[in-house]
């Protein structure tokens, strides 16, 4: 029988109780190569990462694995673009040739003035996880290797949506990234509404939960993302979902169509309020259901196919 191919994985906590989008997605990746017939997936965290109950990864081990106590020699390095591909290559040299599979999480991969730029001209093959993105690696000068779109799938972690007549949540404020904005938001509507905020981090389970149990959420991600997943997780729930464009949801948020698309500002976000209580049931529950058909592309069943046909297709030598 073959030896399955070892995939290294490395990640760096910085600070306690700061999770992004990245860090689970990593864990997704992770899980996905665990799956594999032909792959072995392994981690390593670097000596100076945090480490305790509220990191992700902390129930699967005794204790915290290093490069050292882990001591392989892997056949696909797995390193995010930024802080972990830094940190791993700082701990250690990256042999000539090794493949690496390198998820791109943000924009600011592409200035000049980021020091996570300069790696755009290590050979890798890239996942991006939108098209604006993927557009932006693939076209740069600097890039080398293969650049592929892989939409960020979502684990759905309750499989019963509630009815709009059990949600107990009028309106939902998710205002983790602008906590400012969301606080603004809640003074103007909490009189009239059944009023929630969420301005810091939960876990998943519980995140979801709060999201299942709103009729209408507003979402206050970052001016630029490269991707935004806590909207297409609404979505799944049968929220009606008012987002202001961040670049990294043009490819499932469609004004009156999946969503109710605003400015980003605090007048703009109030009409669209406004324009989705003003709504009918019928235009209501077809927007629920368009917005539940446009994130289907980012099932994990889906998540995991591309990925594996992206490791198949590594020149391993």
């Amino acid at each position: 029988m073959p030896r399955k191919k070892t995939v290294l994985f490395y990640q760096h906590f910085g600070s306690k109780f700061i999770f992004r989008g990245a860090h689970y997605k990593t864990l997704d990746y992770y899980n996905h190569i665990k799956s594999f017939f032909d792959y072995e997936a392994v981690i390593a965290f670097d000596v100076d990462s945090q480490w305790g109950p509220d990191i992700p990864w902390f129930h699967k081990f005794k204790s915290m694995p290093t490069l050292e106590s882990i001591g392989l020699t892997p056949d696909i390095l797995f390193l995010n673009s930024g802080k972990d591909w830094i940190k791993y290559q700082a701990a250690k040299q990256i042999p000539e040739g090794i493949p690496i599979i390198s998820p791109v999480n943000h924009f600011r991969a592409l200035n000049p003035s980021h020091k996570s730029y300069s790696l755009l001209s290590k050979k890798a093959t890239r996942l991006c996880p939108s098209p604006e993105l993927f557009n932006a690696v693939s076209k740069h000068q600097l890039t080398q290797g293969k650049t592929v779109y892989l939409p960020n799938a979502v684990e759905k972690v309750h499989q019963d949506n509630k009815q709009w007549h059990e949600k107990t949540t009028e309106i939902l404020i998710v205002g983790i990234k602008n906590p400012e904005m969301a606080v603004k938001l809640a003074k103007t509507l909490s009189n009239d509404f059944k009023l929630k905020v969420v301005d810091r981090w939960m876990c998943k389970y519980d995140f979801q939960e709060t999201l299942n149990n709103s009729q209408i959420t507003i979402h206050l991600p970052k001016e630029i993302e490269a991707h935004y997943i806590p909207a297409i997780e609404s979505m799944l729930y049968g929220s009606i979902v008012i987002i202001p464009d961040c670049v990294g949801n043009r490819s499932y948020a469609k004004h009156m169509d999946t969503c109710v698309m605003a400015e980003y500002n605090l007048e703009s976000l109030l009409k669209a309020v406004k324009l989705a209580l003003s709504m009918g049931v019928d235009e209501k529950f077809s927007m629920i259901k368009k917005g539940q058909l446009i994130v289907e592309q980012f099932s994990f069943d889906k998540e995991r196919i591309r990925l594996l046909d992206i490791f198949n297709s590594l020149d391993l030598g």
